[in-house]
Protein backbone atom coordinates (compact mmCIF):
# COMPACT_ATOMS: atom_id res chain seq x y z
CA UNK A 1 0.00 0.00 0.00
CA UNK A 2 0.91 3.05 -0.86
CA UNK A 3 1.45 6.27 1.29
CA UNK A 4 -1.23 8.10 -0.43
CA UNK A 5 -3.68 5.08 -0.09
CA UNK A 6 -2.45 4.88 3.43
CA UNK A 7 -3.78 8.51 3.95
CA UNK A 8 -7.54 7.88 1.82
CA UNK A 9 -7.61 4.76 4.44
CA UNK A 10 -7.46 7.17 7.52
CA UNK A 11 -10.16 9.34 6.33
CA UNK A 12 -7.84 12.18 4.16
CA UNK A 13 -9.85 13.41 1.12
CA UNK A 14 -8.94 15.98 -1.61
CA UNK A 15 -11.74 17.86 -1.47
CA UNK A 16 -11.19 18.62 -5.45
CA UNK A 17 -10.85 15.83 -6.47
CA UNK A 18 -13.38 13.12 -4.79
CA UNK A 19 -12.32 10.29 -7.56
CA UNK A 20 -8.50 10.30 -7.10
CA UNK A 21 -6.66 7.01 -8.01
CA UNK A 22 -3.64 7.00 -5.98
CA UNK A 23 -1.96 4.02 -8.23
CA UNK A 24 -2.14 6.25 -11.15
CA UNK A 25 1.63 7.82 -11.97
CA UNK A 26 3.36 9.16 -9.05
CA UNK A 27 1.30 8.35 -6.16
CA UNK A 28 -1.74 9.53 -8.18
CA UNK A 29 0.00 13.13 -9.42
CA UNK A 30 0.67 13.71 -13.16
CA UNK A 31 1.30 15.81 -15.85
CA UNK A 32 -2.23 16.08 -16.62
CA UNK A 33 -3.26 16.52 -12.66
CA UNK A 34 0.32 18.21 -10.77
CA UNK A 35 -0.98 18.67 -7.48
CA UNK A 36 -3.10 17.09 -4.55
CA UNK A 37 -3.55 18.19 -1.12
CA UNK A 38 -5.26 15.94 1.32
CA UNK A 39 -6.99 17.11 4.55
CA UNK A 40 -7.89 16.03 7.80
CA UNK A 41 -9.07 17.60 10.21
CA UNK A 42 -6.28 20.22 11.34
CA UNK A 43 -3.60 17.81 9.39
CA UNK A 44 -2.84 18.42 5.53
CA UNK A 45 -0.84 16.34 3.46
CA UNK A 46 0.61 17.43 -0.10
CA UNK A 47 1.73 15.91 -3.20
CA UNK A 48 2.76 18.23 -5.82
CA UNK A 49 5.05 17.76 -9.22
CA UNK A 50 7.53 20.71 -9.95
CA UNK A 51 6.33 22.28 -6.85
CA UNK A 52 3.32 23.72 -7.93
CA UNK A 53 1.36 23.62 -4.83
CA UNK A 54 4.08 24.02 -2.00
CA UNK A 55 5.11 26.11 1.46
CA UNK A 56 4.72 29.59 0.29
CA UNK A 57 6.85 30.53 2.75
CA UNK A 58 10.02 29.35 1.22
CA UNK A 59 13.22 32.08 1.88
CA UNK A 60 15.73 33.56 -1.25
CA UNK A 61 18.42 31.35 -0.25
CA UNK A 62 16.31 28.02 -0.27
CA UNK A 63 14.92 29.13 -3.29
CA UNK A 64 18.27 29.15 -4.67
CA UNK A 65 19.72 26.06 -3.53
CA UNK A 66 16.60 23.95 -5.12
CA UNK A 67 16.91 26.52 -8.21
CA UNK A 68 18.51 23.11 -9.87
CA UNK A 69 16.00 20.67 -9.21
CA UNK A 70 13.20 23.10 -10.69
CA UNK A 71 14.75 24.51 -13.52
CA UNK A 72 15.47 20.90 -14.21
CA UNK A 73 11.70 20.24 -13.76
CA UNK A 74 12.59 17.32 -11.44
CA UNK A 75 10.55 19.13 -7.74
CA UNK A 76 8.38 16.45 -6.26
CA UNK A 77 7.10 18.04 -3.20
CA UNK A 78 6.15 15.87 -0.44
CA UNK A 79 4.72 18.26 2.87
CA UNK A 80 3.26 16.50 5.74
CA UNK A 81 1.32 19.19 7.88
CA UNK A 82 -0.54 19.68 11.50
CA UNK A 83 -2.10 23.06 11.44
CA UNK A 84 0.51 25.50 10.62
CA UNK A 85 4.16 22.98 11.74
CA UNK A 86 5.48 21.62 9.07
CA UNK A 87 5.88 17.89 10.01
CA UNK A 88 7.81 16.90 7.49
CA UNK A 89 8.92 18.65 3.87
CA UNK A 90 10.61 17.28 1.07
CA UNK A 91 11.33 18.27 -2.84
CA UNK A 92 12.94 15.55 -4.06
CA UNK A 93 10.44 12.86 -3.34
CA UNK A 94 11.83 11.33 -0.17
CA UNK A 95 9.15 9.61 1.52
CA UNK A 96 9.03 10.11 5.30
CA UNK A 97 10.07 7.55 7.20
CA UNK A 98 7.58 4.98 8.61
CA UNK A 99 7.77 6.71 12.40
CA UNK A 100 6.80 10.35 10.81
CA UNK A 101 4.18 8.52 8.49
CA UNK A 102 2.50 6.85 11.67
CA UNK A 103 2.65 9.62 13.48
CA UNK A 104 0.83 11.79 11.39
CA UNK A 105 -1.68 9.60 10.41
CA UNK A 106 -2.65 9.06 13.81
Amino acid sequence: MNIVEQLLLVGFKDPVFPNFNPKNNWFGVSLYHPDVCFERESKTAIFSLNGCLMNTDITKEKYEELKPIFDEMKAKYICLRSGKEIIYETYTGVLPSEKILNDFLN
